[in-house]
């Protein structure tokens, strides 16, 4: 659904439900703002990195970002927000450890 087929107004949306904040209410908006980033693990099975594959492929057909470790992390070393972290398989807490995960 697109902004032009979105069957009630995004800002009466957001005035209905009470938030000053703007946030994505259509598909179009939700994909637009989203960004991954993908975290190798260790023990990927073949399954499982096919999965991941077929994962970004999907992502990147509906126009979802994918970015980089340097991007997502902000000046504190944190992940900047609206980034969503994808591991797949065990976490190596070497690449991103607990304390950059927002909580």
């Amino acid at each position: 659904m697109t902004n032009s087929e979105c069957p009630i107004d995004p800002t009466a949306v957001r005035t209905l439900l009470g938030f000053r904040r703007n946030f994505p209410v259509t598909a179009e908006d939700m994909v637009r703002s989203l960004r991954v980033l993908f975290v190798p693990g260790t023990q990927v099975t073949p399954r499982l990195h096919q999965f991941g594959e077929r994962l970004r492929s999907a992502f990147r057909e509906l126009g979802v970002r994918e970015i980089s470790m340097r991007d997502a992390l902000n000046s504190a070393g944190q992940l900047i927000e609206g980034v969503v972290a994808i591991f797949l398989g065990d976490p190596q807490f070497d690449l991103v450890t607990s304390d950059q995960l927002p909580i």
